[in-house]
């Protein structure tokens, strides 16, 4: 695993101690279901789709869920990001959409998607991790500047949910 994914998860778990209160306030704020995790679980299923059409299902499962990236491939590392994930879709949330946005307008927000996409690249370093990013940044800002922070932090949450579940399943069925 690379040093940037295990800092980030050593500081989240250490917010998660310190801050116990806000991290189950964003916890029910994910967890709230609304409209907008269908949508999240609808743009996850379409880039799933969209993986599956441009490089097949043996060749997305290969690179993208069973560790050709960065991510290890243990239950344990994607169950932990699930407890964690709240944290994450928070952070990202502020970064990426609310402070652009708030300070920049629009065009702010928009000017970080190659950023976030740059981010999450690093993270998984495919083509499709390119275009997946670039087309959730654009969304997300899209869902921000129409609807606010909570809209913009369930469907990332929704979308981010699917994928780690999907992640899990095939970690535990690559393990039989």
């Amino acid at each position: 695993m690379k040093p940037l994914i295990i800092l980030g998860l050593i500081v989240a778990v250490i917010l998660v101690y310190i801050e116990k209160e806000w991290y189950f306030e964003q916890l029910k704020i994910c967890s709230n279901f609304t409209k907008f995790h269908l949508l999240g679980f609808a743009l996850a299923i379409m880039m799933i789709m969209v993986a599956i059409l441009s490089v097949g299902l043996p060749k997305t499962i290969k690179i993208e869920i069973r560790g050709e990236g960065v991510f290890p491939t243990t239950v344990e590392f994607y169950l932990l990001l699930l407890v964690l994930l709240p944290i994450f879709v928070n952070v990202e949330t502020y970064v990426f959409q609310h402070l652009p946005i708030k300070y920049l307008g629009l065009p702010g927000g928009l000017a970080l998607v190659p950023v976030w996409t740059l981010l999450h690249y690093l993270q998984s370093p495919t083509l499709l991790t390119i275009v997946s990013a670039s087309v959730m940044g654009v969304i997300l800002v899209l869902i921000y500047k129409k609807y606010g922070f909570n809209a913009t932090m369930q469907v990332h949450f929704g979308y981010d949910l699917l994928l780690i579940v999907i992640m899990i399943v095939t970690a535990m069925i690559s393990m039989m």
